[in-house]
């Protein structure tokens, strides 16, 4: 029997992803045949809307692929309807603080105030799933992922991290990059940064996920402590092949 995407990041097990930037069921399809460990269906930064998200989580499950949205913005709005549909997971953009990492926790559970219900979503198996059944699924499989990759929440680590109701925390190694004014992501005061951030994990005991450009890379990551790695995306794929293709030709 297959672990749930809970139980890995729990375990820290080592897991291989990557972001999906196109909004096509035969790109979803060719992803769920790879041998990934988990697909980020990248809602913040490609053009997915609603029914794209819809259409990409039903692809993966069928295919036995787990999900993770990325949503553009911590609302109801776009995590709900993720939930509903039948995402794994939820990666919050921007957790800068401890009030972030809460609304995380508070918007992706059942409880008053919180995640808004309804018993006739995928979610839900179409209204098969009873009441009690619906909200201890989600109580069990539905993950949160924490975005950190701003200067503000490199000041607010022992906060962030004693939430301990998210999953894993994902370093956005760019953005955070961008927002310590280098464009380099192995500048030294990004490396800094990401040393602090493993140690404060480390200390806090958490999983900690992170953006990787190459194998070698992903290597060294995993020797200090980083179990998700997400890497490249499908339409990174499809230009560096293409690209590749007509080289190998020409040469």
């Amino acid at each position: 029997m297959r672990l749930t995407l809970k139980t890995q990041l729990q375990r820290r097990d080592l897991l291989v992803g990557t972001f999906a930037k196109i909004p096509s069921l035969h790109t979803f399809e060719a992803l769920a045949e790879s041998d990934l460990d988990v697909v980020c269906i990248d809602g913040e930064h490609a053009p997915f809307d609603r029914q794209s998200v819809d259409m990409a989580i039903t692809v993966l499950a069928h295919g036995g692929k787990p999900s993770i949205v990325r949503v553009p913005e911590l609302s109801t709005t776009w995590t709900l309807s993720a939930l509903d549909s039948g995402a794994n997971a939820i990666m919050a953009p921007h957790i800068c603080n401890i009030d972030d990492a809460q609304r995380l926790v508070r918007v992706t559970t059942y409880w008053a105030g919180g995640r808004g219900f309804a018993g006739s979503t995928r979610a839900a198996d179409f209204g098969k799933k009873s009441i009690q059944e619906h909200l201890q699924a989600s109580q069990d499989n539905v993950c949160r992922l924490a975005m950190i990759e701003d200067r503000e929440a490199l000041e607010n680590l022992d906060d962030i991290f004693s939430v301990k109701e998210i999953d894993a925390f994902f370093v956005g190694r760019v953005d955070l990059t961008v927002a310590l004014g280098e464009t380099d992501i192995h500048a030294v005061v990004v490396e800094k940064a990401i040393d602090l951030i493993l140690s404060k994990a480390t200390e806090h005991q958490v999983c900690i996920g992170m953006f990787s450009p190459s194998p070698e890379d992903a290597r060294q990551l995993v020797q200090r402590g980083v179990s998700l790695l997400l890497m490249g995306s499908d339409s990174a794929f499809l230009t560096r092949g293409a690209s590749a293709l007509a080289e190998a030709v020409r040469a």
